[in-house]
């Protein structure tokens, strides 16, 4: 316990005193979740919140609340995609019928090859655009008997008919198998190579063009516009911290009595 022997001695004790009791009390206040702490000073200024939106409807709900709008800002952004995109390719598939001196009827052999050849390229969902036929004969003469067949059979009794009866029945054939003859042009040569015939020269070539369809993907930059929208409000003005209690209260201890000297009174630590 301290003693205090005069007043000055009693005022150097006590100095600080209402400090620490308002330090003390403050902690008291903050364990116990009291506590508010007063807005720092601004200037006399209001603080300004900002926001940034991105869409109206957000908008629309801050300026309802009171925020202000205070700049529209408007860019041009590029977002990478991939997009499908059909892929048509054109294709010839040839046949090529190779004819025997004088022949011009189609076998059974030739005629399941067209079909087979047309079957598979149906199965790739292909597209038929057309049917290029060209029929060709040798340089050897024709026959007294063949003259006589294709001049019966409506064709001229010379190689320019038989190369025409070659390529009409296979045309007819094509028909058979569901080909629009719209889609089917011929080309007909004769008379090629050497007199003494050459069976190089004797053939009826096909040549199918389709579409074959085919997805595929390409990369773009697609443009999308984006708009921000700037937003500001101002806080509540600062409020000072205002605590009743100890603290709206003033204390008069009243008057020091003149201790005599030499006289001990203990004094409490605080």
């Amino acid at each position: 316990m301290s003693r205090v022997y005069n007043f000055s001695d009693f005022e150097k004790k006590n100095e600080g005193l209402s400090t620490n009791i308002i330090a003390g009390l403050t902690s008291l206040l903050m364990s116990t979740g009291i506590y508010a702490q007063t807005p720092k000073d601004h200037g006399g200024k209001h603080k300004t919140i900002l926001t940034k939106l991105k869409s109206e409807e957000d908008l629309s709900r801050y300026k309802k609340n009171g925020w202000t709008l205070t700049n529209t800002q408007i860019d041009t952004l590029y977002d990478e995609v991939s997009i499908k995109c059909p892929d048509a390719h054109l294709i010839v598939d040839s046949i090529r019928i190779p004819f025997e001196s004088g022949q011009f009827k189609l076998t059974r052999e030739f005629t399941d090859h067209i079909k087979s050849n047309v079957d598979e390229l149906k199965k790739k969902g292909s597209v038929l655009i057309g049917v290029d036929l060209v029929s060709s004969t040798d340089k050897k003469d024709i026959s007294a008997k063949l003259k006589k067949i294709l001049i019966e059979a409506g064709f001229s009794g010379d190689n320019i008919g038989l190369s025409k009866a070659r390529s009409s029945n296979i045309v007819n054939f094509l028909k058979e198998i569901d080909i629009d003859e719209s889609l089917i042009t011929e080309l007909n040569k004769h008379s090629l190579g050497s007199k003494s015939g050459d069976s190089e020269f004797r053939y009826v070539y096909l040549n199918f063009e389709l579409l074959i369809s085919e997805e595929s993907f390409t990369k773009e930059m697609v443009p999308r516009i984006e708009t921000t929208y700037t937003m500001v409000k101002d806080s509540p003005e600062p409020q000072n911290l205002k605590v009743g209690g100890i603290f709206d209260r003033i204390f008069n201890i009243g008057k020091v009595k003149k201790i005599q000297k030499g006289r001990k009174i203990p004094c409490p630590r605080w």
